[in-house]
C-alpha cells in the first residue's frame, strides 16, 4: 500500500513538472496577444488619443515580453518624452 502511495505521488510530481514549462508558455503567450491586442486598439483610436506606436521590433519586444502592462509602459514613455 505504501508502495502505491509513493508511485502515485512520484507520478504527480513528474506530471506536475512536466506541465510546468506549457503554462508557463501559455501565460505568456496569453499575456503577449492581450498586450499586442491593446497595442492594435490603441493604434486604432489614434484620431482620438493622439498615440500612435509602430510596430516595430522595439514595441514588440516590449509589448511581447511583458503585455499589458508593457502597453502601459510605452503610453507613460510617450508622455515622458513628449511624443
Amino acid at each position: 500500500m505504501l508502495q502505491m502511495l509513493l508511485l502515485f505521488g512520484l507520478l504527480a510530481l513528474m506530471l506536475f513538472i512536466i506541465t510546468l514549462p506549457v503554462r508557463l508558455g501559455w501565460k505568456v503567450l496569453c499575456n503577449a496577444l492581450c498586450g499586442f491586442g491593446s497595442l492594435i486598439v490603441l493604434n486604432l483610436l489614434h484620431p482620438i488619443t493622439g498615440m500612435l506606436f509602430e510596430l516595430n521590433v522595439l514595441t514588440c519586444a516590449i509589448v511581447g515580453t511583458l503585455g499589458l502592462p508593457g502597453v502601459g509602459a510605452l503610453v507613460i514613455a510617450h508622455y515622458v518624452l513628449g511624443g
